[in-house]
């Protein structure tokens, strides 16, 4: 639940999409949708209340955020070569 997302991340981001540039930011929303839908399911198929699932869901979900604009960053500092 927790590596799926940055590695489906990094795999989008160094993919042909990404690199001619996302033509629209709704593509760019869907591709970090769609890193953080394992997690999701991953999530569901947790034997919890449903209260309980539903206290879980948004600081997953606000935290998978997190990780995956540090990725972003990090990533694009790695391919324009100016980290540190």
């Amino acid at each position: 639940m927790l590596l799926a997302p940055p590695l489906l991340w990094l795999a989008f981001l160094w993919s042909e999409p990404a690199r001619t540039g996302l033509p629209a930011p709704v593509l760019g929303y869907g591709l970090a949708a769609l890193a953080i839908l394992p997690g999701l399911i991953g999530l569901g198929m947790l034997d919890l209340r449903r209260r309980t699932m539903l206290l879980i869901l948004p600081l997953y979900v606000v935290a998978m955020a997190i990780v995956l604009v540090a990725t972003l960053g990090v990533s694009g500092c790695i391919l324009l070569g100016e980290c540190g």
